[in-house]
């Protein structure tokens, strides 16, 4: 989803990729190198498709899919934190791990298949086959693992019996809790359970990483081997142009997975009969989305090996090329001998590393880099959930939202920022305004976004006191009307709305002593009558409170608004993108581009990408005010402070943005001294020029005359 341009595999010497033909080599290319095959099988009906738009289309629908991967993962966080009790810093840690795997595989995997004798195609697909594997692993759980158990007050909503399930779900004081007696074996054996399907996961989004890491550097490269000159760049924006379209897809996906039951095959559907998509307690089939995405990767791998090292057409036609030097580390030339232009550039590393950490404009955009990659990578990861928490929407909806409000708007900013420097060619100072613009603006936006929200919904012992008492200093489920009762603990989160508008934790936290043929609740020693239906008469009995399963609905009209100011932080940030590279290059010498590129990206991923996920989840948990618990170990949150979450969110993400515009007004200040200087010397230059001109001039008149 980054909009940010990826750099070609290159060294200091900016140059890129492998010679098209090695100049040197006298050798014909082998039936292996240049026609489609597997192995030694190279059949004629597979020639045809030894072209490089099938490769392009092939590496296009990969990366398209790899970031559909991302995008159902982070559509359906809350349905995983759900299913296996997991806190947002723990899901935010999962996405560091994605970028920890794509910057290991990518200066390790561009190494090896880089090498100009390399079949770069074959370490493509190594790549498919590593993302096909780790979408698996993400859906391993759920086919190791019994399946998901409601908590018992839910149960009693969708159990047609109520002999043994009302004691869960009911106030009862003869019951317990029974949450000690069961920690000791079940629950215990589903934390355990839980805690190893979160390391799976981990490990299953490392090599999603690690599989996504060498996709475009080494596309990139093979393009630039087999195609006419000029034809990289086109195909850098074609492969740049799926991370979009794949986000859009990823999140299409997990709103359609959402609606089944999570194990909808292999239970009685009796299980959730009562609940749907739009209930809390709903949780749906995520890992269908991963398992789809796995047999897509699998598919998608296979051609890529019997694509040839190097394609016949752009063969025969590129024969009579200048060979490019070899950037891309140790290997050797077509007759085997030591590539010396790599070694060459591999003695450079040390120098080229070290002018660019003396470029102080080079560095403060760096900074804004990597700004803009903890903003991209942390938002993404976060956004489904923030719009189901902060305006009660459900999985299917807050997607539907997410993939059209966030991305193409982000798509459109990015195209906008490369017009403007396309049509006025601004210098390094010119550049730096554009940034600072589009950083106060976007700051503007993100402050704005922090008022808009909705107000915290009346949860009794939560949010407002039970019975119309004041709120204690700390959050309490337990009051006099439910002290009795022995309820289940926060283990078994399950919202029931009362007559007077307020959300109760469960029908035994409301303190319902007894459940109708129609799953109404009555005998709720919490609940207050209905103001509407009470009466002035005293010899007039107000009917008796009843509870309904379910959020009390609550108003909250700014879901338009908050749409609306996203789309427009999304442009304005993103606008940000095309200018910023122009600093990078533009501050640089020729020799350092490609590899200032490369290393502005690799700090963006290890300084931003990689902790600022983390940090966010870690913000996120901050706002919490009831946690679910297993055997006194914290799982999900449950209920938030969505007022505390919506300041939290978009207070990080302005001190980010405010970050990134300090770095380009820096940027600016800098570039304006220097041309002033060079200005005042170039002026100062041709005043002493003028006068040393006239003093000749005198002292030569009188001879001329």
């Amino acid at each position: 989803m980054n909009g940010s341009t990826q750099p070609d595999i290159a060294g200091p010497s900016g140059d890129v990729s492998t010679p098209r033909h090695d100049a040197t080599s006298t050798r014909e290319p082998t039936k292996d190198e240049l026609c489609c095959g597997f192995i030694c099988c190279h059949p004629r009906c597979l020639q045809r498709f030894a072209s490089l738009k099938v490769f392009i289309l092939v590496v296009c629908l990969l990366l398209c899919f790899s970031a559909a991967a991302l995008a159902v993962f982070e559509g359906l966080v809350t349905t995983i934190e759900t299913r296996y009790q997991l806190s947002a810093s723990e899901i935010g840690l999962s996405a560091s791990m994605f970028t920890a795997g794509t910057a290991v595989s990518t200066v390790i995997v561009t190494h090896f298949g880089g090498r100009p004798t390399s079949r770069r195609p074959v370490w493509i697909g190594l790549g498919g086959l590593c993302l096909a594997v780790g979408a698996a692993l993400h859906a391993l759980p759920q086919f190791v693992f019994p399946p998901y158990q409601l908590p018992s007050s839910v149960l009693l909503e969708s159990s047609s019996d109520n002999s043994s399930e009302v004691r869960g779900g009911l106030c009862s004081a003869n019951s317990g809790t029974g949450d000690d007696a069961s920690c000791d074996s079940e629950e215990q054996q589903i934390l355990r359970d839980n805690n190893i399907a979160y390391i799976i996961i981990v490990v299953g989004q490392i090599l999603l990483g690690v599989g996504y890491g060498p996709l475009v550097p080494l596309t990139l490269a093979y393009v630039d081997d087999n195609a006419a000159r000029g034809t990289t760049g086109l195909a850098s924006g074609i492969l740049e142009s799926m991370f979009g379209l794949g986000a859009i897809v990823g999140f299409q996906i997990a709103s359609a997975v959402v609606s089944l039951w999570v194990d909808f095959y292999r239970v009685d559907a009796a299980t959730w009969s009562g609940l749907t998509p739009r209930d809390h307690d709903w949780v749906g089939a995520w890992w269908l989305g991963m398992i789809i995405e796995a047999i897509v990767f699998f598919v998608l791998a296979l051609p890529l090996f019997g694509f040839p090292r190097r394609l016949p057409r752009s063969h025969k036609e590129k024969d009579e090329d200048p060979p490019k030097a070899e950037a891309i580390g140790l290997g050797e030339d077509g007759n085997g001998h030591v590539n010396t232009s790599a070694l060459k550039d591999l003695k450079d590393w040390p120098g080229s590393i070290w002018r660019l950490l003396k470029n102080v404009i080079f560095l403060l955009a760096c900074l804004s880099f990597i700004t803009e990659g903890a903003l991209i990578y942390s938002l993404a990861a976060f956004f489904p959930k923030y719009m189901q928490v902060q305006f009660g929407l459900d999985v299917f909806m807050a997607n539907l939202i997410a993939g059209f409000a966030f991305v193409p708007p982000w798509a459109v900013g990015a195209l906008i920022g490369g017009i403007i420097v396309k049509k006025f060619s601004p210098g390094i100072q010119g550049s730096a305004a554009i940034g600072v613009v589009s950083a106060v603006l976007a700051c503007t936006f993100a402050v704005a976004l922090m008022f808009v929200g909705c107000d915290n919904p009346r949860i009794a012992g939560v949010t407002v006191g039970y019975q119309g008492h004041d709120l204690g200093p700390t959050t309490s489920l337990e009051s006099a009307c439910n002290t009795d009762c022995s309820c289940p603990s926060e283990t078994a989160f399950s919202p029931h709305c009362g007559p007077d508008g307020v959300t109760y934790f469960s029908s035994c936290h409301a303190g319902c002593a007894k459940m109708t043929e129609n799953k109404t609740y009555t005998d709720c020693s919490c609940l207050m009558p209905d103001p509407a239906t009470a009466s002035s008469d005293v010899t007039v009995s107000p009917p008796p409170a009843t509870l309904t399963f379910g959020h009390c609905p609550y108003a909250c009209t700014n879901k338009g608004a908050f749409i609306a100011l996203m789309v427009l932080w999304a442009i304005t940030l993103s606008s940000a993108t095309s200018p910023r590279i122009i600093v990078i290059v533009s501050s640089v010498p020729p020799s350092d581009k490609s590899f200032a590129l490369g290393i502005s990206r690799v700090l963006m991923l290890l300084i931003g990408s990689l902790p600022f996920p983390f940090l966010y989840g870690a913000y996120i948990d901050s706002a919490c005010f009831v946690w679910q618990t297993l055997c006194g170990q914290r799982g999900s949150c449950v209920i938030y402070d969505i007022e505390q979450f919506r300041r939290t969110i978009y207070g990080l993400t302005t001190a980010l943005i405010a970050v990134q515009c300090l770095a380009f007004a820096a940027i600016w200040l800098i570039a304006r001294v220097r041309a002033s200087r060079s200005g005042n010397y170039t002026q100062e230059h041709k005043v002493a020029e003028t006068k040393a001109v006239g003093k000749d001039s005198a002292q030569t008149a009188p001879s001329d005359g």
